[in-house]
């Protein structure tokens, strides 16, 4: 087997603890929640499942990619107003 190089990215959108600080007070959270398609901001753990998973035997075919862990955000982000 050849050894060659792999390079792959997760990129987070905002995750629940970090964004706390921020999005104090209930209707704001709640209003950033709304706009991720897959419901709610994610998690630090949900976005280290995703970075176990890269880092494992199932993505051995993957390269040069960027995994977008934001539940759908990235997709719709253009439509959000």
């Amino acid at each position: 087997m050849t050894e060659s190089i792999v390079l792959i990215t997760g990129a987070s959108g905002g995750i629940g603890r970090a964004l706390a600080h921020k999005l104090h007070m209930t209707a704001m959270r709640e209003g950033a929640a709304r706009q991720y398609p897959l419901g709610g901001i994610q998690s630090a753990e949900q976005v280290a499942d995703v970075m176990a998973f890269l880092l494992g035997d199932g993505a051995a075919r993957l390269t040069g990619q960027v995994i977008a862990v934001d539940g759908g955000f990235t997709t719709v982000r253009p439509l959000v107003r």
